[in-house]
């Protein structure tokens, strides 16, 4: 059997899906014994509203993601990508999405897919998504007691691994992190 996996994470202009949009999508994904990258800034929609504290946290001005890759082209790409591991006319072959806090960036790439009229989301991804942080959080049971919050450094931190403070909300940096607190917490 193949199993695919694909830790995703993107970067937004805001927290509600239906009205906000994409401005970065990065992911790994593991298949057959090899790991792939992506990474890619992706210019709002139009009609996608921005507000200054998404642009704030992900150190980002409006000038720099209006010039960022249209999103046609940044779908084209992820298209490709997703190809070489899925067969999206075959039921029986999907990748397992991961991310911390998956349901967020699950939505925002589900309304992505919905902006570009492409209705074939469901057919890269079997459900649910797997969501990193509710892993993290029972491997931490014992010890949730003495975290304050669970934001993924918080996490990352409890489990010993080093990551850096300034370098999150990066979408290539955030998943390359959810990955390592995965494996840490399964054990692999």
């Amino acid at each position: 059997m193949n199993i695919v996996r694909c830790f995703l994470d993107t970067e937004t202009t805001g927290i509600d899906c239906t009205k906000h949009g994409i401005i970065q999508i990065a992911g790994i994904i593991e298949a057959n014994d090899t790991v792939e990258e992506f990474n890619f800034p992706c210019r709002p929609f139009p009609q996608d509203e921005i507000d200054d504290g998404a642009l704030e946290a992900n150190h980002k001005t409006r000038e720099e993601i209006a010039s960022y890759p249209d999103p046609k082209e940044v779908h084209r790409e992820l298209m490709r990508i997703f190809g070489k591991v899925v067969d999206k006319y075959d039921k029986h072959d999907k990748m397992h999405l991961y991310g911390y806090n998956v349901k967020f960036d699950d939505d925002f790439l589900r309304a992505w897919f919905k902006k570009l009229n492409d209705s074939y989301y469901g057919s890269w991804f079997w459900v649910p998504a797997k969501c990193v942080m509710t892993l993290a959080a029972e491997y931490l049971t014992e010890e949730r007691n003495t975290m304050g919050k669970f934001r993924q450094g918080d996490v990352a931190l409890k489990l010993g691994i080093d990551y850096n403070e300034s370098e999150l909300h990066d979408a290539m940096y955030d998943v390359r992190i959810c990955r390592d607190i995965y494996y840490k917490v399964k054990g692999e």
